[in-house]
């Protein structure tokens, strides 16, 4: 015993004598043959040593894994280390493992772990397994602890120079695990709390599997085909995948771990990061027969602008100077190969390759290869690229050269001096500053056409010329034709043809280069001919016009559009929409343009009004895209270019007609007409339907029920969801786990499945959305897969996503609306909308506008919406599941339909009480949901069922706002603008009881007809709305024509005045001659004759006065046509009325001109109140175990069948809530009298829901008179 001791008393001398972290460092050195391969490990550098059961490794910090954060570490004998939430670590106790992730979860545990050696070999006799902690701040011994930080300072900076994105290492914490035996090797994982990174390193391989995997006798290799070598990599748990490195079951090469360089200088070493849900390799590698089946390629960015001129960096191969020459990259399918260069400064053998202009959006592949002597490809690599649209709304991150005066001189048509500047240091590499004076080449990019400057010194940042000394020479280069000419400003370095690098400017209108030319071609006053140029080479809208979505009547419809309208920064191509708190009849306001995947874009501008701005009224105004923004497909055919063709046929041609042009009318004339707005008239908002709570829901009908199923279900199912432009949406349904007081007796929405089209079931792509673990190390309320692959909206870049179908024929859009950036809130736009009405079953009900018959069974039966909760739910909801082969969802390995269902599951079908409410121990009472809730049945029954006020006050709030979404869906008649060509009018909408005044002509042409129209309703159905009376009752008719007409006139009527007068002359002759005659006979002759009384001519009525009054003047004023007849005449086409929407109709200037006063519209204006189409809401924590409840809701285009390219925010936090000066909306909710009430406040009006009435009241300034209705029901 005293030996014992007395080795002791000697042994702890040792091990506390080193002088901190150097001096340890420093005899790890001596005593190890390799100690760069190896982290100091052993008995002499305070490892603790394991038995044969492994280790539990006592860490007082979390380690975000996989995407999941976990509390506990089990290092195991069979060279792994396993993760858990519970304390001690749950581990498996098993020798021999299948493949993983384990085929057999859940019914077999399938641990998230890394796998060092994953197999059936276990330690020798003489083999030993060391690990230890490394945890600062839980070490009393400040040697120790200094020892501690120095060795996690020294991974960290192995770590950092092996990322691409450079990524900020300051290391926390960590485990270390070491396995010495015939196969040594070490797991080093450190995290600094939102990062961890896993460092493998193999030593020494001998051991390539064992006797359970048909290997040799202790794993020696063998020439069996059978021996089933190591899985090595890293397992996610529960059955959500496997990432492997390389080598990994390869029998042939997987000793070969140990030999090969895993990053550029470590033998042996493999580095990746695991934080996240997609694990990031560091480092590349030496050896030339790996490609990328076992050595993924990593590139950094992910993600850029199509535009392209930037560095795009890999890791794969380590690329060198000495074997550069031998590496080439290519970008998607463009057959262009480009040179492989080296990245200057890195800290590791990095790659490059600029991009080049993508002419498509989304994923591109992205190759690496390397060609031998032949030219053969012999080593390949590649990873996916995301094309983005530029961020205009951080424009200096993409346009690296900035315009001086962008929309000043540069978008005028003939400024005469320029300007631009960019950063000197962007044309580096990121790491390599060269601080030397490089010369640049100046360019105009369109194909490179003019040199401003050969060469021109980097660090001067600054350039500018005189346009006089910049004019095409004439020829082709002058010849652009039409479209009108745009353009970069691109500074490139002087052996551009090298080095492809690229700093772009906006795109931009390059006028000022072909100045001289036009002036030549159409004199100085160019602007003008030019434009009428290019109208008339323009096409025609009708080829192309019908695609675009109808135009939204009013802002608020518009603002409700969230799927397919967004917000749209700017009212023309140069200036934000004014802002004004006072009415601004016919002044564009704000603008939304519909994102629909389409070859053009609907723009739809609203003045503060609410009302439509139509191209054809104002300049600045609703101007439909030729070419949208976002491109369309095939991208690279023209006119489909993202971006660029927008400006070639929208931006540069509204600039030539609108801005360069001092005759404002060129601009209505000569570009609205090729640009006009869709009609509001055939504008149909959607159906809303909504499944949020537990689950609670509102078919499209407007029918509420309730339904708990537990399993996966039909949401909506269009034309049975069985030709290829149907669409399917599935929703999973679990329960919640139990809580201390008992079950849960509810069910929660936990994921949600969109595919378009059953034929084509494999080509379209899949959406899936999930609720994220409760123990997620990442803030993301949701996980998004497109068929099955997990997708990252984390960046900005990344907010708006296109994905296309296997054809590349449709596409959808994802748009992250997250307020957080924590992938909370999406909308989704398919190409070919969403519903048809009359189209549609599943739990969202038979939408056909019957309430009574949407309760329609799977099997056609059709239960009463009188029925009870129970029956509801036994006879229609769960007729509703779907089968296995309906499914659309993607399952891990016994997580599959089956595992989901469970049809016996009894939930609560309607509001917990007494005697069984509240359990057992329960400090909620009767009087807490009553305070929170009131009387409102969806708060209550969710407070109760899961015992949570947050979740009750979620439900309570998203079933609020599902209300307004449904009033905002509300038709609003519209007669939309009267088409009467060359008419010059005056209006106040075009609403029902709008009213329009036709003053005058265009000059050249004369008013024929009616003069003031109003906006009717039909009676009878279907409702109707059209301008009484007939908007065919007027019209402009040119002079010319008019006297074309009264020649022709005249012509006709003086043959017949010939003979009248012949006739007329005979008759009076004859009529003097016989009664002088009689008067002679009588004796009472005359010589001067009596006159007599004149003839009545026939009476001129009031149209034939008109007309005539018309012809002479183009006007009339009904102020001196007095009118006999009262009320409104049924055939005369002359009355009309100016009335605001919320007042009774009047007539102004129509003397006696009677007609009937209407009462106040029933159609009226929508109320601004924000809605999301559909929504899936994680509601606030469930309990304290953090289960998220969720919500869905879904708006479907309201017209028998029409599809709709509606949106859906498919999992949605809650309610979305709008910034009041940019939205005109502040709404807040109240809860009295059982009533929804809404203060809502805009910058021009205030409405309120008036609990008495339940009617929607409010009270707003018409545009011709200051009156309101604050009494008037809509």
């Amino acid at each position: 015993m005293r030996g014992a001791l007395f080795l002791l008393s000697l042994f702890i001398p040792a091990i506390l004598g080193f002088n901190g972290w150097d001096d340890y460092h420093e005899k790890w050195k001596e005593v190890h043959d390799h100690p760069d391969r190896l982290f100091p490990y052993g008995d002499d550098f305070f490892d603790s040593t394991a038995g044969s059961n492994g280790a539990d490794a006592n860490i007082q910090f979390s380690i975000p894994f996989a995407g999941r954060l976990f509390s506990s570490v089990h290092i195991a004998e069979f060279a792994n280390m396993e993760f858990s939430t519970t304390s001690p670590a749950t581990h498996t106790d098993r020798k021999a493992l299948d493949d993983l992730p384990d085929p057999e979860h859940p019914n077999d545990f399938d641990p998230p772990m890394i796998a060092a050696w994953h197999s059936s070999v276990r330690l020798s006799t003489s083999g030993t397994l060391f690990w230890r902690t490394l945890d600062p701040d839980e070490d009393p011994d400040e040697s120790h602890r200094n020892i501690t930080e120095g060795l996690l300072i020294h991974i960290g900076e192995k770590i950092r120079r092996l990322f691409l994105d450079d990524p900020e290492v300051n290391l926390t914490a960590g485990v270390i695990a070491t396995w010495e035996d015939k196969n040594t090797f070490q797991i080093a994982l450190v995290t600094d709390g939102h990062e961890t990174f896993s460092v493998l390193n193999y030593y020494k391989l001998e051991w390539m599997g064992s006797v359970f995997e048909k290997c040799a006798p202790m794993g020696v290799p063998t020439e069996s085909n059978d021996c089933v070598a190591a899985q090595v990599g890293f397992n996610f748990g529960d059955a959500l995948g496997f990432y492997q490195l390389p080598f990994s079951r390869n029998k042939n090469r997987i000793l070969s771990l140990s030999s090969i360089s895993g990053d550029d200088s470590v033998q042996g070493r493999y580095v990746y990061r695991v934080s996240n849900e997609k694990i990031q390799r560091g480092g590349c590698t030496n050896d030339t027969n790996v490609d990328n089946d076992d050595w993924p390629l990593e590139i950094w960015p992910k993600h850029g602008s199509f535009l392209g001129g930037y560095d795009l960096y890999f890791t794969g191969p380590c690329i060198t100077k000495d074997n550069v020459d031998q590496y080439w990259c290519q970008f998607g399918t463009n057959e262009d190969e480009f040179h492989v260069q080296v990245a200057e400064g890195e800290d590791m053998p990095v790659g490059k390759c600029v991009v080049p202009r993508l002419d498509t959006l989304g994923e591109v592949v992205f190759r690496v290869y390397r060609r031998d002597e032949e030219g053969d490809i012999d080593q390949a690599f590649h990873d996916i690229f995301i094309s983005t649209h530029p961020d205009e709304r951080r424009p200096q991150k993409d346009y690296k050269v900035h315009l001086n005066n962008e929309f000043g001189e540069w978008s005028q048509a003939e400024p005469e001096t320029l300007s631009f500047t960019w950063n000197p240091n962007d044309m580096y590499d990121r790491k390599h500053q060269n601080q030397t004076t490089q010369s640049l080449q100046l360019s105009l990019l369109w194909s490179e056409i003019h040199e401003l400057e050969a060469s021109y010194p980097n660090h001067l940042g600054h350039f500018e010329f005189n346009v006089d000394d910049h004019q095409c020479a004439g020829g082709v280069e002058c010849e652009w034709g039409n479209p009108p000419p745009v353009g970069f400003v691109v500074v490139m370095p002087q052996n551009h043809e090298e080095d492809r690098k690229r700093l772009l400017s906006h795109p931009t209108p390059v006028s000022w280069y072909v100045r001289d030319h036009l002036r030549s071609k159409y004199g100085p006053e160019w602007t003008e001919p030019y434009c009428e140029e290019i109208f008339e080479v323009h096409p025609e809208p009708k080829d192309w016009f019908e695609e675009l979505s109808p135009c939204p009547a009013t802002a608020s419809q518009a603002r409700a559009e969230i799927g397919r309208f967004i917000v749209g920064p700017i009212c023309n191509e140069t200036e934000p929409c004014p802002r004004s708190s006072t009415p601004q009849p016919h002044v564009v306001h704000e603008c939304f343009n519909d994102i629909t995947p389409k070859h053009g874009r609907a723009r739809c501008c609203y003045d503060n009004l609410g009302d439509i701005v139509d191209a054809m009224d104002e300049e600045i105004s609703s101007t439909s895209d030729f070419a949208s923004p976002l491109g369309s497909l095939p991208y690279d055919e023209p006119g489909n270019l993202p971006l660029l063709s927008h400006w070639i046929w929208d931006i540069i041609y509204r600039m030539a007609c609108c801005n360069w042009v001092a005759d404002s009318k060129y601009c209505i004339d000569h570009y609205n007409t090729n640009r006009p707005t869709p009609k509001i008239q055939d504008y149909h908002p959607p159906g809303i339907g909504a499944a949020y709570g537990d689950p609670h829901y509102r078919t499209f009908d407007g029918l509420e029920y309730l339904f708990n199923g537990r399993g996966e279900f039909w949401i909506l199912r269009v034309n049975n969801f069985h030709s290829d432009d149907d669409m399917a949406i599935q929703a999973r349904f679990q329960q919640p786990p139990p809580e201390e007081w008992g079950e849960v007796n509810a069910t929660v929405i936990s994921g949600v499945v969109f595919q378009e089209g059953y034929a084509n079931s494999m080509v379209n792509p899949r959406v899936e959305f999930h609720l994220n673990f409760d123990d997620a190390s990442t803030p993301n309320a949701l996980l998004v897969s497109i068929n099955g692959v997990l997708q990252d909206f984390s960046h900005e870049d990344l907010r708006i996503q296109e994905f296309k179908d296997a054809e590349n024929k449709r596409r959808l859009l994802i748009k992250d609306d997250s307020p957080r950036n924590d992938q909370s809130n999406f909308t989704i736009t398919f190409q070919n909308g969403v519903a048809a009405q009359d189209k549609t079953d599943g739990l969202l009900g038979d939408w056909d506008g019957d309430q009574s018959n949407d309760l329609r069974t799977s099997n056609g039966n059709v239960i009463n919406p009188d029925k009870g909760p129970q029956e509801i739910h036994e006879a229609f909801g769960m007729s509703w599941e779907i089968s296995s082969d309906q499914s659309r969802f993607t399952y891990h390995a016994l997580l599959n339909w089956e595992y989901y269902r469970n049809p016996d599951f009894v939930p609560s079908f309607d509001e917990p009480s007494a005697p069984y409410w509240p359990p057992e121990g329960s400090e909620i009472t009767e009087e807490d949901v009553n305070k929170a809730c009131g009387s409102e049945f969806v708060c209550r029954f969710d407070f109760k069922t899961t015992m949570n006020q947050e979740v009750g006050m979620q439900s309570l709030s998203t079933h609020n706002w599902t209300q307004q979404i449904a009033k905002m869906a509300t038709s609003i008649h519209t007669c939309g603008r009267p088409e009467v060509e060359h008419s010059i009018y005056e209006y106040d909408n075009y609403l029902v009881a709008g009213s329009v005044e036709f003053t005058g002509c265009d000059s050249g042409y004369t008013l024929r007809g009616t003069r003031n129209f109003r906006c009717e309703t039909s009676e009878g159905d279907p409702v109707e709305a059209s301008w009484q009376p007939s908007i065919t009752n007027v019209q402009c008719k040119s002079n010319s024509e008019i006297k074309d007409e009264e020649a022709k006139l005249a012509t006709a009527i003086a043959v017949p005045i010939c003979l009248i007068a012949v006739i007329a002359g005979v008759t009076v002759g004859g009529f003097f001659y016989m009664r002088n005659k009689k008067k002679k006979a009588e004796g009472t002759g005359s010589t001067g004759g009596e006159t007599g009384s004149k003839p009545k001519h026939p009476p001129v009525g009031p149209l034939d006065d008109l007309n005539n009054s018309m012809a002479s003047s183009g006007s009339v004023d009904l102020k001196s046509r007095p009118t006999t007849f009262a009320g409104p005449p049924q055939n005369n086409p002359v009355y009309g009325s100016r009335t605001s929407v919320n007042s009774q109709a009047s007539i102004t200037g129509a003397g006696d001109l009677g007609v009937a006063a209407s009462d106040s519209n029933s159609f009226g204006r929508a109320t601004p109140v924000p809605y999301a189409p559909i929504s899936m809401n994680p509601a606030q924590d469930y309990s304290q175990r953090g289960q998220r409840a969720s919500q869905v809701s879904f708006a479907p285009e309201n017209q028998s069948g029409r599809t709709s390219p509606v949106s859906y925010l498919p999992l949605a936090t809650g309610p979305p809530t709008y910034d009041n000066q940019a939205m005109n909306l502040n709404p807040a909710y109240e809860d009295s009298a059982n009533d929804l009430h809404v203060s809502q406040t805009s910058l021009h009006s205030q409405v309120l829901y008036n609990g008495a009435t339940n009617g929607l009241h409010g009270s707003r300034q018409s545009l011709h008179s200051h009156h309101s209705t604050p009494d008037t029901e809509i």
